[in-house]
């Protein structure tokens, strides 16, 4: 695919799987952020292994000395454990998602994963953004906004941009994603007319948030 290539040709590989690690402190933050979590992918993977050519004659097993008495029965349990082996499937190798029997992977088996790994994680209800009926690049947005990484002045800053960290709409204070969304005073004329045409009183609002 396009894209595939585009990323191994930006990043390089380090390996059949994955790029090399992103050092520099600009770019798309999408990639960035699974090459940061492809460790923990990586531990709940494994690998298909297809179309090796293997010997009819069975497994050519070389031991590096000769079985000791009380060896032999390991001997045989590990034989018995090979001639158990169905041999190989038909097909190119892939990356074999553990979280679930099909191999595929899944976004919520990781969320599940993580959860269950660190427990100390704040549960959000993120099912509320993604199935809510609004435009699939709205969702994006609110996703990022959730996790304060919407490209605030304050957050180009941190990537080690330099730039005015003042708000560009009340150009008062530093332009964090709580202030530019929340408290500026300019973003807070906005919300009380979007408010007014709702017919929600600001009471009711603060108690939804």
């Amino acid at each position: 695919m396009l894209w595939v290539r585009a990323i191994k040709t930006k990043y390089e590989e380090e390996d059949r799987w994955m790029t090399k690690e992103i050092s520099t402190p600009y770019g798309v933050s999408l990639w960035r952020s699974i090459r940061v979590l492809w460790p923990l992918l990586k531990n709940r993977s494994t690998i298909k292994v297809a179309d090796e050519q293997w010997s009819n004659q069975g497994w050519d097993i070389i031991f590096r000395r000769m079985p000791n008495d009380w060896e032999v029965s390991r001997v045989i349990a590990f034989f018995n454990l090979l001639g158990a082996f169905g041999g190989l499937q038909k097909g190119a190798d892939r990356l074999w998602w553990n979280g679930y029997s099909s191999g595929a992977y899944k976004v919520n088996a990781t969320y599940k994963y993580m959860n269950q790994t660190n427990h100390q994680m704040v549960e959000w209800p993120w099912k509320h953004i993604w199935k809510a009926k609004i435009p699939y690049k709205v969702s994006c947005f609110v996703w990022l906004l959730a996790r304060e990484a919407v490209l605030t002045q304050d957050t180009l800053m941190k990537t080690g941009i330099t730039i005015c960290p003042r708000c560009c709409l009340c150009e008062e204070t530093t332009e964090t994603v709580n202030h530019l969304f929340l408290h500026c005073k300019i973003t807070g004329q906005v919300w009380r007319m979007f408010l007014a045409l709702r017919s929600i009183t600001m009471d009711n609002a603060r108690k939804d948030f």
